[in-house]
């Protein structure tokens, strides 16, 4: 799974997005539901983008899909992962709590076999 590059958007309407090499890199084993053929196959990747409102802790809160990965598993699973999603460097002087981000998830899936 990759998060990134972050788009944070500013109380006054700007936007900033943070440079290519603020992405997260994570490995993550998954339960997936029985409706998720898709996310089944090996070597699938699927992207996607969810808005959320990063809390005064850096905790995810309010998560929307605002970009599908064409599939509606893919979409779930990404609204899932991004609620657990804790922003260490927000919020900060430039952007108080709450900070709207919109962050770009991409999914990928790996034969364990």
């Amino acid at each position: 799974m990759t998060f990134g590059p972050t788009t944070i958007l500013s109380r006054d309407g700007t936007t900033s997005t943070e440079p290519n090499n603020h992405i997260l890199r994570t490995h993550q084993i998954v339960s997936l539901p029985g409706d998720c053929p898709v996310l089944t196959r090996p070597d699938t990747t699927l992207h996607g983008r969810v808005s959320l409102r990063v809390d005064s802790s850096g905790q995810a809160t309010d998560v929307k899909l605002t970009e599908t990965t064409g599939d509606r598993c893919g979409d779930r699973m990404l609204v899932d992962m991004a609620g657990d999603l804790w922003y260490h460097w927000l919020p900060d002087g430039h952007h108080p709590a709450p900070v709207d981000v919109s962050q770009p998830i991409t999914l990928y899936t790996v034969d364990n076999d």
